[in-house]
């Protein structure tokens, strides 16, 4: 019988071998009943001493969408002033005036011809224009348009340049009616 016990191990290898079992269990049952899922539950100084050092930095990314422009910023200070430029050729102003000529009295059915002049001396005519006035019943007079067909102006606006200082125009009344006639010359100078 002896011989049994022997293969069997001694007790004092039976009872050590059992409580190995008990304690890898043990260790296993308690691993599961207690999972770790936040730092919160991990001590301050047990963290502090888990952090390690930071790894190498990863490939680049794919270029992102273009942002929407920024507001513009604020005006810059005025600059200095710069240099003087070079003195450049001398100018001659131009002086362009309506010189006008004398008042006529367009008749019924009547025509006339004028050539306003230029005053101002150096002067030349570029154009000609009538300021035509039909008196109205109370006596008023009125700027009457030319262009209604009541008066022919021949060569409205292109009149016919006489020794370049006037420019003639010609008229036809076509109507009944009475008009006054002012003839102006526009000049320059």
């Amino acid at each position: 019988m002896r011989r049994r016990i022997t293969r069997m191990g001694s007790p004092a290898t039976l009872i050590a071998v059992v409580a190995l079992f008990f304690s890898l269990a043990g260790t296993g049952i308690a691993a599961s009943g207690y999972l770790i899922t936040s730092v919160h539950q991990i001590k301050p100084n047990v963290v502090a001493q888990l952090r390690g050092n930071q790894g190498q930095a990863g490939q680049t990314g794919p270029q992102g969408l273009k942002g929407d422009t920024g507001p513009a910023g604020p005006q810059g200070p005025v600059g200095e002033a710069g240099p003087q430029g070079p003195k450049g050729d001398s100018a001659s102003a131009v002086v362009m005036t309506y010189d006008a000529g004398t008042t006529q009295t367009l008749p019924p059915y009547g025509t006339g011809l004028v050539a306003p002049s230029c005053v101002r001396s150096g002067a030349y005519a570029v154009n000609g224009w009538l300021w035509v006035e039909q008196q109205d019943a109370a006596g008023r007079w009125q700027k009457v348009d030319p262009s209604n067909g009541e008066i022919e102006v021949t060569g409205w606006g292109q009149g016919t340049k006489v020794a370049y200082q006037s420019w003639a125009l010609s008229f036809k009344n076509t109507t009944s009616n009475t008009y006054e006639v002012t003839p102006y010359a526009v000049c320059v100078s």
